[in-house]
This record gives structure tokens, C-alpha cells and sequence, in this order.
């Protein structure tokens, strides 16, 4: 038996991720559907982007898109709130 558990793959510890919440609930939504986990879907995700660098390429230029669009919102939110302080 200690051979098969050493044979079997090794899960990492596990890891907050923050998605949009619309996202979230989609992504929930699909992998109840289809009898998945958000963890096994990232994981499916990945392996196929390595086989498709088109596919990569799409995903990752989507990918900076919204990580540019997670910034500026979070330089908003600090702005806005060191006026509120400054009003306080």
C-alpha cells in the first residue's frame, strides 16, 4: 500500500485565490456542473495551455489585461481612501 501512496500525485498546500466575483460564481456554477473542482479545472487549464502556445499566448495576454485593470482599481481604492481620511 505505501507504494501505491507513493506513486499517487502530491498535492500542494492549499491557496487563497481571489477571482471577480461574477467569475467566482460562474466558475463554481461550471464546475459543479460538470463534477470538477476549481483546483482540477486550474490544474486541466494549465496542462492544455502547455500544449497550445496559441492558446497561451491568448490567455496570458488576457491574463495582464486584467491584472493591469486589478491595479488601477486598487490605486483607486487607496486614493480614495486617504481622501476620506484626510476629510476625517
Amino acid at each position: 500500500m505505501e507504494d501505491q501512496l507513493g506513486q499517487l500525485i502530491q498535492v500542494a498546500p492549499r491557496r487563497n485565490i481571489r477571482l471577480e466575483e461574477n467569475l467566482d460564481k460562474e466558475i463554481e456554477r461550471f464546475v459543479q456542473d460538470q463534477d470538477l473542482t476549481i483546483d482540477t479545472l486550474l490544474e486541466a487549464c494549465y496542462l492544455i495551455l502547455q500544449e497550445d502556445s496559441e492558446l497561451q499566448a491568448r490567455v496570458v495576454s488576457q491574463a495582464l489585461e486584467r491584472l493591469a485593470e486589478r491595479k488601477e482599481a486598487g490605486k483607486l481604492r487607496r486614493i480614495y481612501s486617504q481622501m476620506q481620511k484626510l476629510k476625517g
